[in-house]
């Protein structure tokens, strides 16, 4: 019997693998919003599904899945896992714009039932810059003012 043969390496293959993108040297986090799990990097802009802020506004999202960072004595990369979040991380995100997405037509009918259907839609998109991504204790007090005191000592409606 002949032994197998490896097939030779593709030229191409090699040649493209110093262009295909990895996150080995990067620090991110996974955060979950909008019902989404999106990778996003300190000072990266983003483009998401809508989300219910003033442009200019500066929010929290504090549902961190995953965090990696590095770490300041031996340089290395440290991963955080969350079970399922991470106690006292979070991202502070600037609001930068809303926008509308590309316009999609959307067609439909029923063959022999003299019934057609077509609309153009547009989906509302937010775009927004990541200024920090935290890791503090949980029991760290937040900053600025509660928008809508509804759990407040203070309540007077009792809710």
């Amino acid at each position: 019997t002949m032994a197998i043969a490896e097939p030779p390496e593709d030229i191409m293959s090699s040649k493209m693998r110093k262009f295909t993108p990895s996150a080995e040297h990067l620090s991110y986090a996974i955060v979950e919003y909008n019902k989404r799990q999106n990778m996003l990097v300190e000072g990266g802009m983003y483009e998401t599904i809508f989300m219910r802020a003033l442009p200019g506004a500066k929010v929290r999202l504090n549902r961190v899945l995953l965090l990696k960072r590095r770490d300041r004595e031996s340089k290395d990369f440290k991963v955080t896992i969350g079970q399922p979040f991470i106690d006292g991380a979070y991202i502070e995100i600037t609001i930068l714009e809303h926008l509308k997405s590309e316009e999609r037509e959307i067609y439909r009918h029923r063959a022999r039932q003299h019934y057609q259907r077509r609309w153009i839609y547009q989906r509302r998109l937010t775009r927004f810059r990541v200024d920090k991504i935290v890791w503090d204790s949980p029991d760290a007090p937040v900053e600025g003012i509660r928008p809508f005191p509804l759990h407040s000592p203070y309540n007077r409606l009792g809710l």
